[in-house]
């Protein structure tokens, strides 16, 4: 099981401590696996959901209130892997599989995650363009020391008929080499200054 959470709080309870024993867990940058003995699938879930609840509560730093969220990769053994090494890549493929799904859940590993689209083409590209397959998200951004909404950032999307969500990485790279991303980026300034919401941000701060 692994567990990576979008932001790292100091102080914070180790899940190992929360969980009992046959839990382990240890420092991995911002991912902390977790070991259990002999579960089900059903109560693997059960378990990662008292995860993410449990880190929902919000931790009091330096007199404010910080809340993170965890998105949790399930793995079993010996149903997926038997060794550690596949267990762990197995756990990594699916918690960035529900990072990639909004984050705050789990997923257990299937190997159809394994599977990569194919690389886009120009003409997919353009074609996209036409039939308007891309969309944008909108991530606030917070001032340091007030706290207070200062921006947003929007954030790239195409939503393929075939392959489904892709990200900026699959697919930029392409739209450089085509000379296409003049055009997307066209786009990206273009709807986001049609949006209603940036606009009436932009009056009002």
């Amino acid at each position: 099981m692994r567990d990576g959470a979008d932001e790292a709080v100091a102080g914070a309870q180790p899940a190992g401590a929360r969980l009992g024993p046959q839990a382990l867990d240890f420092d991995a940058g911002d991912d902390a696996p977790v070991a259990r003995v002999a579960l089900r699938a059903d109560a693997a879930g059960a378990v990662a959901e008292r995860i993410i609840e449990s880190l929902q509560l919000p931790v009091n730093i330096a007199g404010r209130d910080c809340y993170v969220c965890a998105s949790i990769g399930i793995t079993l053994f010996p149903d997926d892997a038997t060794t550690i090494e596949d267990l762990m890549r197995n756990a990594d493929t699916a918690m960035y599989r529900a990072k990639d799904l909004g984050r705050g859940r789990m997923m257990f590993f299937d190997p159809n995650m394994t599977s990569k689209p194919a690389k886009p083409t120009d003409t997919g590209l353009r074609h996209a363009l036409r039939g308007r397959e891309f969309s944008l998200f909108y991530q606030p951004q917070f001032g340091v020391s007030g706290g207070e909404l200062v921006g947003v950032e929007a954030l790239l999307r195409w939503q393929t008929p075939r392959d489904g969500m892709r990200y900026p990485g699959e697919f930029v790279p392409a739209a450089e080499e085509s000379g296409l991303i003049v055009d997307i980026g066209g786009w990206v300034i273009d709807a986001a200054c049609a949006d209603d919401e940036i606009r009436m941000f932009s009056y009002s701060g």
